[in-house]
């Protein structure tokens, strides 16, 4: 036990840091009608977050809907159809024939999420020196607002394609949180109790750009694009440092080198409604994500002590938010002004890596004979999961849409291996969600009509208990008293607004 301590204390100081998961559009949507619908859009969605959903949707334009609201006049209205252009033409002699005027395909949104986790974790985790009880903040600060901006962009506006094409439009989304920091690195220590998925996991600036195509009167589709990640690599070197408790200013050199690492996203569609009329309102969508995250290594730490010359030289790496390879699957149907989608998603934890610093660390602890429960040490292995999604939405009125949704989200992380030092927390999720859309026609000095969507998500993350190995109760060690077992669980509101502006 004597040399186990001062091994345990130099682990303490010297243990690699890192963050597992997270992005808050893998954890609660990209836009306020993918949140209303339960995110249930693999075959339906059809603008600006098609870049997210299913990006084949960008290149779905021909049967989009817009209500005939707003009055003709010499150059037509962008607010009604082809047919209702001419009839309304023929109708009213005394209006100028107008051209055929085409539905505004052409999107710019503008989009704000707010995140309000309310979490709880019973712990009694006690000083082992006096006994004295220590809070945990893992519960704490962990709400945040998103700005959301997307647009869909009509590619023979620019470039006129094969007549083949039926659809073509260049997309765009970029979230960041609200409060102006484009990322919040959360490189902790694995020992610390936190949710993946939330608050600061969460909170990194999401790019995604890409393309999708509409073939045979938009029969069927295909896109392709990336999400951006940063990777990179990255050096400091420290001069003449003092040894002792006082405040320094020490010289110092450093270089860090990111660069933009596409991860890709495809999908495609198919519409049999093209084929024959007895399948009208059927869709059918898949897409794929690939795992995308953000690593900074090597990350090398130089120290000259001002004391004896000495110097230490410490490998570093910087991992975080990272997202897993996902498949997913969809069928829609349509009838009745009613819409029912139900989409699979894939994701493949299982695939997960853990940094290099962090995996010869732990796989150093596992080797020392001398560390009770060695086992302790071991990293937790992820698992894959399918996550299904179903969503309604109905039309009472043209101008007027409402939306439900509700997924459910297996744990990735299995009992057997929450009994280490590692604190990942990840419960299995149920998650609802509502919401409504209304159309509001062209007015004076708008470029087109707007469409604002108004959604609410609720998820009921279970309640979960983690019982530790070799915990204090059993007298093994008494470290253990800094690490015992507990439970916890939580309840999460999320509110999003959107106005899209159609052109």
């Amino acid at each position: 036990m004597s040399r186990f301590v001062p091994l345990f204390l130099a682990v303490l100081i010297i243990l690699p840091a890192q963050a597992m998961a997270g992005s808050f559009a893998n954890t609660h949507g990209f836009s306020a009608k993918g949140i209303a619908m339960g995110n249930a859009m693999t075959a339906v969605v059809n603008d600006w977050s098609s870049v997210y959903y299913n990006i084949s949707g960008l290149g779905k334009t021909k049967d989009i809907f817009i209500p005939a609201k707003a009055s003709v006049g010499k150059t037509g209205s962008l607010t009604i159809g082809k047919l209702q252009a001419k009839a309304l033409a023929e109708k009213d002699k005394a209006v100028e024939p107008v051209p055929e005027a085409e539905s505004p395909i052409n999107e710019l949104a503008v989009t704000f999420m707010y995140s309000y986790p309310v979490f709880k974790i019973d712990i009694d985790r006690r000083n082992p020196l006096d006994n004295a009880p220590m809070d945990t903040k893992a519960a704490e600060q962990l709400n945040y607002g998103i700005m959301i901006i997307g647009a869909a962009i009509d590619i023979n506006k620019v470039y006129r394609l094969p007549s083949f094409i039926s659809s073509a439009r260049l997309g765009l989304g970029l979230g960041t949180p609200a409060d102006g920091k484009a990322t919040k690195v959360n490189d902790i220590d694995l020992r610390t109790h936190n949710w993946l998925g939330y608050g600061r996991e969460a909170q990194v600036a999401t790019i995604i750009a890409g393309v999708g195509f509409g073939f045979l009167n938009d029969m069927f589709g295909v896109g392709v694009g990336a999400q951006i990640s940063f990777h990179g690599e990255g050096a400091v070197l420290v001069n003449n440092v003092e040894v002792g408790p006082a405040n320094q200013t020490p010289p110092a050199q450093s270089r860090m080198d990111l660069a933009t690492v596409p991860s890709i996203v495809a999908g495609l569609y198919f519409k049999p409604e093209k084929l024959t009329p007895a399948l009208k309102g059927l869709e059918i969508g898949a897409a794929y994500k690939q795992e995308s995250f953000m690593k900074i290594y090597p990350f090398s730490t130089g120290t000259v002590l001002k004391v004896g010359n000495s110097s230490m030289t410490l490998a570093m790496c910087i991992y975080d938010y990272y997202v897993p390879h996902a498949v997913s699957a969809g069928i829609s149907y349509t009838r009745w002004n009613t819409t029912l989608s139900i989409d699979a998603e894939y994701q493949m934890w299982g695939l997960y890596e853990y940094s290099p610093t962090i995996d010869a660390v732990y796989n150093q602890m596992i080797t020392v004979e001398d560390v009770p429960h060695a086992d302790a040490w071991t990293l937790p292995k992820f698992k894959n999961i399918i996550i299904p999604r179903v969503g309604v939405a109905y039309k009472p009125l043209d101008w007027l849409t409402i939306m439900c949704g509700y997924s459910y989200r297996p744990s990735f992380l299995d009992d057997a291996d929450t009994g280490g030092y590692v604190n990942f927390l990840d419960n299995v999720t149920h998650t609802g969600s509502l919401g409504v859309r209304l159309f509001v026609p062209q007015m004076a000095g708008m470029g087109g009509p707007v469409e604002i969507t108004l959604g609410g998500q609720f998820q009921f993350l279970m309640e979960r208990e983690v019982v530790k190995t070799g915990s204090a109760a059993e007298g093994v060690n008494a470290n253990y008293s800094l690490n015992p077992n507990y439970t916890y669980s939580g309840m999460n509101y999320i509110g999003i607004l959107e106005a899209k502006l159609l052109l």
